[in-house]
C-alpha cells in the first residue's frame, strides 16, 4: 500500500480515535510511527490537519506532542517563521494565567526550550541561546527524557566553543554524550567527536577517554579519527595533520561544525 493511503487510513482512525477516546496510548503510537516518514510534505499535512481534530475535543497532551513533532519538521526545512509560531503557542500551553512559567510543567517546558535552543543554535543567535540555556538548566520538578538534556547540554557546548570558552564546552559535551547514551541516541558518537574537538582546544593533556562512560567508543573509527588528529596536533606535526584529514574526511569535516573549528585551526 502506497504511504499516502497508510497516512489517510491511519488520519481517519485519529479522527474518530480521538472523539471515541480511544486510549492516549494507541494514538501515541500511530503518531510515533508516522513520524519515521521522510515524506515532508504528507507529515505535514498530516501532523496539521491531526492538530485540528485534537482542537475539537481539546486533548491537550496529544495536541501538545503533535505541535513539538511539527515543530521539529519545520526545523528540519528551516522555516523558521512557522516555527516559531509553533514555540509561541507551546510555551503559552506550559505558562499559569498570569503568563509566568508553570514549574509544575517542568518537563514540557524543558522539551519546548530544547527545540528552540535548536533554532537559535542553527540561527547562531547567541544571546538568545544563552538565555535559554541558562533557564532550562534552573527549571525544577522536571523528569527529562535524557534525549532532551543531550540536546540542551549540545547545543551549549557548541555555545561555549564558539566563545571560546573550552572548559565549560568540554563538560557540556560530556553531559551531552552521556544523556545521549542513556537514551540509545546515534548523536553520542557525534558527542564524542565535539569532546575530543573541545580536548584539543583547551590544550589539555587528560584524555577523554579514560572515564568510563566513554571507554568502550575509543575504538569507534570515526573517533580513532578525531584522536588521532588531536595527537598530531599535540606533536605539533603539520603534515600528520594534514595526512589524517585527508584520508578521513568523511568523518571529520562532513560535519559543519566540526568543520568550522578545524579551518579555524589550520588558519593558525
Amino acid at each position: 500500500m502506497h504511504l499516502k493511503q497508510i497516512l489517510f487510513i491511519r488520519l481517519t482512525y485519529i479522527k474518530s480515535a480521538v472523539t471515541r477516546n480511544v486510549s492516549e496510548k494507541s494514538i501515541n503510537s500511530i503518531l510515533d510511527y508516522i513520524s519515521t516518514s521522510k515524506q515532508m510534505d504528507l507529515l505535514q499535512n498530516f501532523y496539521e490537519t491531526t492538530l485540528g481534530a485534537l482542537k475539537e475535543t481539546k486533548n491537550e497532551r496529544l495536541w501538545f506532542k503533535t505541535n513539538l513533532k511539527l515543530g521539529k519538521l519545520y526545523e528540519e526545512q528551516q522555516d523558521y517563521v512557522k516555527l516559531q509560531k509553533i514555540l509561541k503557542e507551546l510555551h503559552k500551553s506550559c505558562q499559569t494565567s498570569e503568563g509566568i512559567d508553570d514549574q509544575r510543567k517542568g518537563t514540557q517546558l524543558l522539551e519546548v526550550y530544547a527545540l528552540e535552543i535548536q533554532m537559535h543554535t542553527l540561527q547562531k543567535n547567541t544571546k538568545k541561546l544563552k538565555q535559554l540555556y541558562e533557564l532550562s538548566l534552573h527549571i525544577k520538578a522536571a523528569i527529562p527524557h535524557p534525549l532532551i538534556m543531550g540536546v540542551i547540554r549540545e547545543c551549549g557546548g557548541k555555545m561555549h566553543l564558539r566563545e571560546q570558552e573550552y572548559e565549560r564546552a568540554h563538560i557540556d559535551f560530556f553531559e551531552a554524550f552521556k544523556s545521549y547514551d542513556e537514551s540509545g541516541s546515534p548523536r553520542r558518537t557525534t558527542c564524542l567527536k565535539y569532546l575530543v574537538l573541545a580536548n584539543m582546544l583547551m590544550r589539555s593533556t587528560i584524555n577523554p577517554f579514560d572515564s568510563q562512560e566513554a571507554k568502550p567508543y575509543k575504538t569507534d573509527p570515526e573517533i580513532q579519527a578525531m584522536t588521532n588528529l588531536v595527537g598530531a596536533y599535540q606533536n605539533n606535526d603539520i603534515k600528520e595533520f594534514e595526512t589524517i584529514l585527508r584520508t578521513n574526511r568523511q568523518a571529520i569535516m562532513d560535519d559543519q561544525f566540526i568543520r568550522e573549528h578545524i579551518e579555524i585551526l589550520l588558519r593558525t
